[in-house]
């Protein structure tokens, strides 16, 4: 289904070579910078699972410990999957249910 008429034309022509290049390069760094942005929260809960789940119980989240188990869970392990190019379909679906919950609940 790719068609090179829909390419969007580069604004400096002569950086053209350099496009070539990094374009591959693309996905990784986005696969790369949103994993390890996510593993960074979770790594903070690793040891605290019970105070998340505190705080989840505070936002009306039942089971809290299972769902800060979970979350732990996405977020750590899930991450770094993501990062890695890992199961990244399930895990990004997870992480997207996850932040879902925490925009549209929590807030």
């Amino acid at each position: 289904m790719y068609d090179p008429r829909y390419e969007p034309k580069p604004i400096l022509p002569f950086l053209q070579p350099l496009y070539e290049t990094l374009v591959p390069l693309s996905w990784l760094i986005i696969r790369c910078s949103a994993g390890l942005i996510l593993f960074v929260h979770g790594y903070a809960k690793i040891g605290h699972v019970d105070a998340v789940a505190a705080s989840m119980a505070k936002n009306g989240i039942s089971p809290s410990l299972l769902a800060a188990y979970l979350v732990t869970a996405v977020e750590t392990v899930g991450a770094l999957c993501i990062a890695l190019g890992l199961f990244t379909r399930f895990f990004a679906a997870a992480a997207a249910i996850d932040l879902a919950v925490i925009t549209f609940h929590v807030f």
